[in-house]
């Protein structure tokens, strides 16, 4: 997939919960409430982990809002685009969401692994939420638009909006160099 600029739109019109390993359901089935809540008319994706095995029986919360949709084996690259902002727990699914151009909210409830276990709160690649709260996308355009957080990107996907003709020729010109000698 090709990078993205963070894409910023004027509304949250859907939000999306991407599901890891050892899915909390409590935690999703709170989230999902406190965002209908506030914005009933958001819509909501919650993505399950890839790994079938690992799936969360979801029908409490389907049932009480028929409108959340539940994807399972859909390509991610559409699940993530469909999203204006993504909350994610311990899940590199994180990376793939940032590359895409959208926000990641990380909250550790949605899963019972250590807090913070791939190290990407502390790194500032994402913010750490305790839910829904209606500033949230003004908060994480704030988090994300800070100039420091392109580097901090890069430190994970080093091209990341980079000129690929440029890092290939880069790239040419050093391989050039070393076969050379």
């Amino acid at each position: 997939t090709v990078a993205r600029q963070m894409e910023w739109r004027d509304d949250v019109e859907q939000v999306g919960i991407f599901l890891t390993a050892l899915t909390s359901f409590d935690a999703v089935s709170s989230l999902v409430d406190e965002i209908k809540m506030t914005r009933a008319s958001t819509r909501i994706l919650i993505r399950h982990h890839p790994v079938a095995l690992l799936e969360t029986d979801l029908t409490p919360i389907t049932e009480k809002h028929p409108d959340v949709q539940v994807t399972l084996g859909t390509p991610l690259d559409d699940d993530i685009l469909a999203c204006d902002l993504v909350f994610c727990g311990n899940s590199g699914v994180a990376l793939n969401t940032l590359g895409a151009g959208r926000p990641v909210a990380y909250y550790p409830a949605l899963d019972s692994l250590p807090e913070d276990y791939n190290g990407f709160r502390a790194a500032k690649l994402v913010p750490g939420v305790n839910g829904w709260s209606v500033s949230l996308y003004s908060q994480l355009k704030a988090f994300y638009n800070d100039p420091a957080w392109i580097e901090v990107m890069r430190s994970y996907d080093a091209a990341y909006l980079l000129d690929r003709a440029e890092l290939e020729a880069d790239a040419r010109l050093k391989l050039l160099a070393y076969f050379k000698s």
